[in-house]
């Protein structure tokens, strides 16, 4: 490896610690999206604390360029904001099964009002106006967009350079 190689997911170092916990835990700690629902539910991490963090993990590793549009991070931290002001937060799980959950998704699917360029010039511009069904159900479970990955151009490919 040369020294401009882009670092390793093992070589980032570690997300600071929490304001609101005191605890430091890495994004990946936390386990996958079913974990961090769980200590949502159960209280044992805000909306906003994970947001922060998945925001800071894909800052520490925008090198690697995985993540081609990151939607606005006010934007992200605000939704996070509405989920941990909820009033009745605990039994709003059963109808938003991933409420406050932090999700990425590949940029060949339509986000409204976020840019989806699909990894092709002839869409780098492109911002719809309606979700594709699958984020549609995703938003509608609670989810949180916080990024759209890279994807091969048209998703023609198994991996990606772009």
């Amino acid at each position: 490896r040369s020294p401009e190689d882009p670092p390793l997911p093992e070589e980032v170092p570690e997300e600071p610690r929490s304001a609101t916990s005191g605890m430091s835990p890495s994004l990946a700690s936390l386990g996958g999206l079913a974990r961090q629902v769980a200590l949502l539910r159960a209280g044992e991490i805000s909306a906003v604390e994970l947001a922060e963090l998945t925001l800071r993990r894909i800052e520490s590793v925008k090198s690697l360029n995985a993540v081609v549009t990151l939607v606005e991070p006010d934007r992200v931290l605000e939704a996070a904001r509405r989920v941990d002001n909820t009033a009745d937060r605990a039994s709003s799980y059963d109808k938003f099964p991933l409420l406050g959950a932090p999700i990425t998704i590949k940029d060949s699917l339509d986000t409204a009002g976020v840019r989806t360029t699909a990894g092709t010039l002839g869409r780098r511009d492109w911002v719809p106006t309606e979700d594709a069904t699958v984020v549609k159900r995703l938003r509608d479970a609670g989810a949180l967009l916080v990024a759209k990955s890279s994807t091969p151009e048209l998703t023609l490919a198994f991996k990606t350079t772009n």
